[in-house]
């Protein structure tokens, strides 16, 4: 079986609330192709639903090592380290990427969030503006994601 057939099958699994699945079959990878970064990512992916998120801390950072220009991996990784070990260890993990991240609306999503979560709603809001400058598809997310929830209750709706 190729990579790209494991991985589709793994994410079948996770779509179907079976993470154990999801892991034993990206254990029948080849070993060599198991550090590669759709791998990596969907095991932190798996890990999330799991909430093991002490184990997706390490294989986060081991992972931006190895891989420093892949975005889904350090933005995997803030979630987990947010939920391990909080959420200014998290923005510092975001802030430490690659500049060629800021160019990418998803990382300056990630970031609002946190921004928003620790109540600096004003660089929230500047992030978020960044985001949706970038990635005009973002502008559902954050109509709806609850980590902006307070940046959403601060905006003045009769302006």
């Amino acid at each position: 079986m190729k990579l790209a057939e494991h991985l589709t099958t793994a994410e079948g699994f996770l779509d179907l609330g079976m993470a154990n699945e999801a892991w034993a079959e990206l254990d029948e990878i080849e070993p060599l192709e198991r550090a590669h970064p759709s791998v990596v990512s969907m095991r932190l992916r798996i890990l999330e639903r799991m909430a093991s998120f002490e184990t997706g801390v390490e294989i986060a950072r081991g992972a931006v090592r190895l891989h420093p220009e892949d975005l889904d991996i350090r933005l995997l990784g803030a979630v987990h380290i947010r939920r391990a070990t909080g959420i200014r260890e998290a923005l510092c993990f975001l802030q430490d990427s690659p500049e060629t991240f800021r160019g990418h609306g998803g990382y300056w999503f990630a970031i609002a969030c946190l921004h928003c979560q620790l109540g600096d709603l004003e660089r929230a809001a500047e992030c978020t503006r960044r985001a949706v400058g970038l990635d005009r598809s973002l502008q559902i997310k954050v109509l709806d994601h609850p980590d902006l929830a307070q940046l959403r209750a601060s905006w003045c709706w009769n302006e």
